[in-house]
């Protein structure tokens, strides 16, 4: 569906670099001086590992106790990136959507948190369709009706995110919310109508939560 990534991380040395921080910060002690020959003796150990990584991934040079400070923000950044974070463990990781119009006819939609892979959401042609029956729904499916297939679970994953994040883990995934179908529909009809086969258009969460929030309230005062 997309074509590959022009690099790929190298997770062995990016493993061996966070498993090297994760012991110097259980162990290193508070002493400047013996911190500063902690971070070098890290740096010495993980030379190999270092020159596989990015330049703006690198450890700044660690010559005495003043470095220190330098060393320790680069290590709490380096772990926060591969994290997905900034360092601030409360911050909820970035999330994206992404919807494909298929070549071959259809929907499919991505979401893909910050620092992770994209993962399938939804398919408007479900997999238990027979392949001459889905040739045949296509020939006289109506388009934005199987967009809005597949909207409606991308609104259903970000409504279920955001009760989450208010009221805790224990809020079940699927939870249907009963205006999602017309919503969804309207989000089809509107944003993704201009889409050709082959092209895929991206929405961050943010843009999901602005975007729902405005039709609950138009859809809220008709009623």
């Amino acid at each position: 569906m997309n074509g590959l990534p022009a690099g790929f991380p190298d997770w062995w040395a990016i493993f061996k670099v966070t498993e090297a921080i994760l012991r110097y910060a259980r162990s290193a002690p508070p002493d400047p001086g013996r911190r500063a020959a902690a971070a070098a003796s890290v740096l010495q150990e993980l030379r190999a590992e270092l020159e596989l990584l990015p330049v703006a991934s690198r450890p700044p040079r660690v010559s005495g106790p003043n470095s220190v400070a330098a060393f320790d923000r680069w290590a709490k950044s380096f772990v926060a990136d591969q994290a997905g974070t900034d360092g601030n463990v409360d911050q909820p990781r970035a999330v994206v959507y992404t919807v494909h119009r298929l070549l071959l006819g259809g929907w499919i939609a991505t979401v893909m948190e910050a620092g992770d892979q994209p993962r399938p959401l939804a398919l408007s042609d479900g997999p238990e369709l027979r392949p001459d029956r889905r040739a045949h729904r296509r020939l006289r499916e109506d388009e934005v009706g199987a967009a809005a297939d597949v909207i409606e679970s991308m609104l259903t994953d970000m409504r279920t995110r955001d009760l989450q994040r208010s009221q805790g883990s224990l809020v079940r995934r699927g939870s249907r919310d009963p205006m999602l179908p017309a919503m969804s529909r309207e989000f089809a009809a509107e944003l993704l109508q201009p889409i050709h086969k082959g092209q895929s258009a991206t929405f961050t969460q943010e843009f999901l939560q602005r975007w729902f929030a405005n039709r609950l309230h138009r859809f809220n005062a008709a009623g």
